[in-house]
C-alpha cells in the first residue's frame, strides 16, 4: 500500500518509519530528526543549527567549511593537508620531518635536543652556541669573537692581519716571513 499526500502534512507526535523512506519534490523540514540506521541524502544537507555527530563523519568527496571549525580533540590526518592561508598553533607542535620549499620565519627562540644538519648557507645575525659546534667543511667567518678558550685541532691559515692581544704558544712557531715587533719584546 502506498500514502499519498498532495498538499502540506503536519505530524504533531512522532513518525516512526520501519522501512525505507524516500522523498522527492521540494524542501523537507524537520524540528529534530533522528536516525538510529543509515541515512544516504543524495542532495544537499543544510543545518542552521548546532549539529552533533555521535559517531564518526565520512566524507568521501571534497568537504568545505565557509566559517571557523573547532575542534576539542585530536585531529588525525592519514593523508596529505594542504592550508592555502596561515597556519597558527597556540600550543606545543611536535613533528616527525619538516619539509619546507620557501622561506621558515621563527621569530622566537628554536629549541634543538637533537642533531640539526644544514645543507645550505647559515645566515645569522648573532649566533650563541652554548655547546659544541663541528663543522667538517669549510667556514668563512666575517669577525669571529670569542670570549672564552678556542681549541682549533688543525692548522689556522689567516690570510690577512691578525691582531693578538696576547699569544702564548707552548710548542715551536715558524715564522717564514719577516717578524715585526713595535713595543717591547722579551725573547
Amino acid at each position: 500500500t502506498s500514502f499519498d499526500v498532495s498538499g502540506n502534512a503536519i505530524i504533531r507526535n512522532n513518525l516512526t518509519v520501519l522501512g525505507t523512506l524516500t522523498y522527492s519534490g521540494a524542501d523537507i523540514t524537520f524540528t529534530d530528526l533522528l536516525v538510529p540506521g543509515n541515512a544516504n541524502i543524495t542532495g544537499n544537507l543544510g543545518v542552521t543549527g548546532p549539529t552533533q555527530l555521535y559517531s564518526t563523519l565520512n566524507v568521501g568527496g571534497t568537504g568545505t567549511f565557509n566559517g571557523p571549525v573547532g575542534i576539542n580533540n585530536d585531529l588525525g590526518v592519514t593523508g596529505n593537508t594542504n592550508i592555502l592561508g596561515n597556519l597558527g598553533v597556540t600550543g606545543n607542535t611536535h613533528l616527525t620531518n619538516l619539509t619546507t620549499s620557501g622561506n621558515v620565519n621563527i621569530q622566537g627562540p628554536l629549541g634543538v635536543t637533537g642533531t640539526t644538519n644544514l645543507y645550505g648557507t647559515l645566515n645569522a645575525n648573532t649566533a650563541n652556541f652554548l655547546g659544541p659546534v663541528g663543522v667538517t667543511g669549510n667556514t668563512q667567518l666575517t669577525n669571529l669573537t670569542t670570549s672564552g678558550n678556542t681549541n682549533i685541532g688543525g692548522t689556522l691559515g689567516v690570510t690577512g692581519n691578525t691582531q693578538l692581544t696576547n699569544l702564548t704558544t707552548s710548542g715551536n712557531t715558524n715564522i717564514n716571513g719577516t717578524l715585526g715587533v713595535t713595543g717591547r719584546s722579551s725573547f
